[in-house]
């Protein structure tokens, strides 16, 4: 290798024209900006199309482009694919949506770029700030310990890793694990401490299951039994594993008891709080997680319920000394000095497995003060309201079942008719899940609750509104009414469908006002009235019964009146309305129709919302025959 020739044109990663990436820097911000700005009027999620998929399948760049090029790749084949958890509708496992600031700070952070372990610099002044909030904010005492990790998973791995090792007449950093160490958790707990247990040595075997009560919160005397056989067998116990609030149900165990059941048995007490334990911010929840204050060690997650961008979490431990022994080892290379670069803080590698670490802290700092913690806690409260929202909003609806109390924020359902059978339901909820993700209109995850499949709807979302539960609900029953109701026309030489056409109608104009002579000559002539002058009748059928029913009359000039829409009492609340009404839309279309038209009265506000949520808009200055008929409405087609 000739290194003079080499040395003679010496290279950079830097722009040849700073002005151009300045520019381009101005750009990308602008259209973050909008692109946030806008989300409401976007899907949640969709589909990586094929052309997609290939593009991001392409062999290693040997040369470069231009960054222009690059950045138009990621608007055409990255951005419209995001996976939807910055959207105000996106309900999946438990997931924050950052924040334009929390963006910002994330730029910055990268901008300058320091490895934050080691050295006196101001990286390692912000990481030890946020840290010392953390504790502020748990009750942990101010000599505790902390770090700053990736997410939960790693916070409760560094957390189980010093209860492992705080063993310390197993001197565990030079033997090796033994092979009769046992931790216990609930059937609840989520996967990532059965990873970590595995990791460390103790195994999935060794990773007592404990059985949880009706609640979903961990049975304190199944806990007691599991540990006095496993002593009388020889086991030692070492670890019990809180939950404040499961991934699955947001169940909470009692902590208290937990800690006094460790106390006795002298047990590590660690709490899995990767998003529930933020709960404590609210006033509701205080006393419930006030036992957080006295755990060993907790892992929890800035990026969930606090809406810092990812990845940001935090594992503190009460014990300092056990927290460094677990960790710290100093090689030559890493020796602290007294002055310059290589003196500071004490170097984090002694709380934690990554030598490599970014500077994560700065945007949990820059979001903190800008936004206070009193307002993270109002959202908070927000939230939980918004679950207790959206389970009455299931409870009242006839064709929705509440598969569990909600105890946080997390609500599971799951449509139910009551005519399926539990297999059937656990199919016919699983495809109304993915229709209703690839519709964009939200995405909800799902979960199994004592064999029941259900829809999860998880609300840890700062930019949710009422209006947006209402809607993933309006969906939800739309696509379960596409799925389990059938339209079909009106068969002439069955006397059933003149039966259901009249009871139907009939019904519902009594209900709310008087039969006119209008009403009698269409429901006893539908064939005359309706078909045989060039329109349609409609039915709505699940399974042999006839739910619903809907009619076109051919008006002149190319339009069609809309009309005899019915929905029988049964079947209240399945959409059923927007379901025939989007048929007799597409059968107007398939008779050549133009316009569409209605009449009906203002007092009817569930029939205006469905007409105006169909795409119908009001008239003014019209003439009716029926008496009751104050509201017009109009669709061009």
């Amino acid at each position: 290798m000739n290194y003079e020739d080499l040395l003679k044109n010496q290279e950079t990663l830097d722009p040849n024209d700073w002005n151009n990436i300045r520019a381009l820097g101005h750009q990308m911000v602008d259209d973050m900006i909008d692109y946030l700005q806008g989300l409401r009027q976007q899907p949640v999620w969709q589909k990586p199309t094929e052309t997609t998929k290939t593009h991001l399948n392409q062999p290693l760049p040997q040369e470069g482009q231009r960054a222009e090029d690059v950045y138009q790749e990621f608007l055409t084949h990255i951005l419209p694919f995001n996976k939807g958890n910055i959207h105000p509708r996106f309900f999946s496992w438990v997931q924050g949506n950052g924040t334009p600031f929390g963006m910002l700070a994330d730029m910055l952070a990268s901008g300058m770029n320091p490895n934050t372990t080691i050295g006196d610099h101001a990286a390692m002044y912000v990481e030890k700030q946020v840290v010392d909030w953390a504790k502020e904010i748990f009750g942990f005492p101010k000599e505790a310990s902390g770090l700053l990790v990736s997410g939960a998973t790693m916070a409760n791995l560094t957390a189980l890793t010093v209860a492992r090792n705080a063993l310390q007449d197993l001197q565990i950093r030079k033997n090796g694990t033994q092979n009769n160490l046992v931790l216990y958790c609930s059937a609840e707990t989520h996967i990532c401490v059965i990873k970590a247990t595995e990791v460390l040595g103790i195994g999935s075997n060794r990773t007592r299951i404990v059985p949880v009560n009706d609640q979903f919160q961990i049975e304190i005397s199944a806990l007691t039994n599991m540990i006095e056989a496993d002593l009388a067998a020889g086991f030692r116990p070492f670890c019990v594993v809180g939950n404040a609030g499961t991934v699955n149900t947001g169940a909470i165990d009692p902590l208290e008891d937990i800690y006094q059941f460790c106390q006795q048995y002298g047990l590590w007490f660690h709490i899995d709080g990767a998003f529930g334990s933020l709960a404590k911010l609210a006033p509701e929840y205080t006393e419930k997680l006030k036992t957080i204050e006295k755990a060993d060690s907790l892992a929890f997650d800035f990026h969930k319920w606090l809406h810092v961008p990812y990845e940001s979490a935090c594992v503190l431990v009460r014990d300092k000394s056990l927290h460094q022994a677990a960790f710290a080892s100093v090689p030559n290379y890493l020796t602290a000095h007294e002055r310059g670069l290589a003196a500071g803080p004490e170097p984090l590698t002694n709380y934690g497995i990554e030598l490599s670490r970014s500077f994560k802290a700065l945007k949990v700092w820059m979001s903190l003060k800008e936004h206070g913690i009193q307002k993270y806690a109002r959202l908070v409260r927000q939230n939980l309201a918004q679950a207790q929202f959206l389970a009455q909003k299931v409870s009242e609806n006839p064709s929705l079942e509440l598969l569990v109390p909600v105890s946080m924020n997390i609500v599971c359902f799951r449509f139910n008719d009551g005519i399926h059978s539990e297999e059937a339901l656990n199919q016919l909820n699983k495809e109304i899940l993915m229709r209703l993700h690839e519709s964009g209109v939200a995405a909800p995850s799902y979960t199994l609750i004592q064999g029941k499949y259900a829809i999860r709807a998880n609300i840890t979302n700062h930019r949710t509104r009422t209006e947006d539960l209402e809607l993933m609900l309006h969906k939800i029953m739309d696509i379960a009414a596409s799925l389990v109701v059938q339209v079909v026309d009106f068969d002439t030489n069955n006397p059933l469908h003149y039966q259901a056409f009249k009871t139907i109608n009939y019904a519902w104009i009594e209900k709310h006002f008087t039969i006119e002579k209008g009403d009698v000559d269409s429901l006893e002539n539908p064939v005359k009235y309706f078909i045989n002058t060039g329109g349609a009748v409609l039915l709505a059928c699940r399974e042999n019964e006839i739910i619903g029913t809907s009619a076109l009359k051919p008006i002149g000039d190319n339009t069609f009146e809309l009309c005899k829409m019915g929905v029988s009492e049964s079947a209240r609340g399945l959409g059923i309305g927007a379901l025939i009404g989007h048929a007799a839309i597409k059968r107007a279309k398939a008779l050549g129709a133009k316009k569409l038209y209605l009449e009906t009265n203002s007092g009817l506000t569930p029939a205006l919302n469905l007409y105006q949520k169909l795409g119908f808009l009001k008239v003014e200055n019209f003439t009716s025959p029926y008496q009751r008929a104050d509201v017009a409405m109009e669709m061009h087609l």
